[in-house]
């Protein structure tokens, strides 16, 4: 197998500002919302900071699967897609999903 053409999207010869890493840990939504968990505001008010996340990286899901939506500034969660019939990589967290006894470790990087 071959990978197909790489592109990179941003590249940064000089950095501009300072960039940050942190081990963040959290318990999940007791009621997962459609479209993902609002996160930027809530890793500000605990880093006491106005950094802004460029990544999230998961290092611990508890099974689920981690995707940071910079647009937005959520965290959208993912499971399997194991029913037989359409399996497919992976589906979004059905909305209301209690994930409160999950505990997530992401790497958070942050200008």
């Amino acid at each position: 197998m071959t990978l197909g053409t790489i592109t990179i999207q941003a590249e940064s010869t000089k950095a501009l500002r300072p960039q940050f890493m942190d081990v963040v840990s959290f318990a999940g939504d007791s009621s997962y919302p459609t479209g993902g968990t609002a996160f930027d505001a809530l890793f500000q008010a605990k880093t006491k900071d106005q950094r802004n996340p460029i990544a999230v990286i998961a290092i611990d899901g508890g099974g689920y699967q981690v995707a940071y939506d910079r647009a937005t500034g959520k965290l959208k969660l993912y499971q399997g897609d194991n029913d037989n019939s359409a399996d497919a990589p992976g589906i979004e967290v059905p909305n209301a999903t209690n994930l409160s006894a999950v505990t997530f470790v992401v790497l958070v990087i942050s200008a």
